[in-house]
């Protein structure tokens, strides 16, 4: 079958011949997919709007492309290599190069932090530097536990009460509701 065959084929011809052949869903398969399977002719598409060859702008991407592959499209501003910038740029990348470049803010050794950070680590060496949370006191300990000893008290004492209450609620219920006579 020949390309001009298949392109004046109709989509519902298609499905409906893709559906006498047993494939699943093909409505939901492109024309193109169906032209394949019931032909096994891949099917030429074309996408989109046809391309005018002699329109300006196709003039102007041919020579763009002409350009490109002898190397003389330029892309962007071009770069002066005697401007303060390049200047710059070269001597970091010499001392990058040296491995003298620092890279970050310069520390001031007699700043607050700085000083208070030496200590740490004088203090670090020597073994003398507490690390973690402090220990409780022995008045801490006996409050944190007196309040813990409350709190389970008055757990114990609301769980009480509701099953008094419970019980009450039972009984009212009991002595309202009459013996059922026999």
């Amino acid at each position: 079958m020949t390309q001009e065959e298949i392109k004046s084929l109709n989509r519902k011809d298609l499905v409906t011949t893709a559906k006498e052949q047993g494939i699943e869903k093909p409505h939901s398969l492109k024309t193109a997919v169906l032209i394949e399977e019931k032909f096994g002719v891949k099917a030429i598409v074309q996408k989109g709007r046809p391309i005018d060859p002699d329109s300006a702008r196709q003039k102007h991407i041919a020579e763009m492309e002409v350009k490109r592959e002898a190397g003389e499209l330029k892309r962007g501003r071009p770069v002066d290599p005697d401007s303060e910038r390049q200047k710059r740029i070269v001597e970091l990348e010499a001392k990058r190069e040296a491995g003298e470049l620092k890279r970050g803010r310069p520390i001031d050794s007699t700043s607050v932090r700085q000083v208070k950070l030496a200590e740490m680590a004088e203090k670090r060496a020597k073994g003398e530097l507490k690390q973690g949370r402090p220990p409780l006191s022995d008045e801490e300990k006996a409050k944190r536990a007196a309040d813990k000893a409350a709190k389970k008290a008055e757990e114990i004492a609301a769980k009480i009460a509701a099953q008094k209450a419970e019980k009450e609620a039972k009984e009212v219920v009991e002595d309202t509701i009459p013996e059922s006579t026999e």
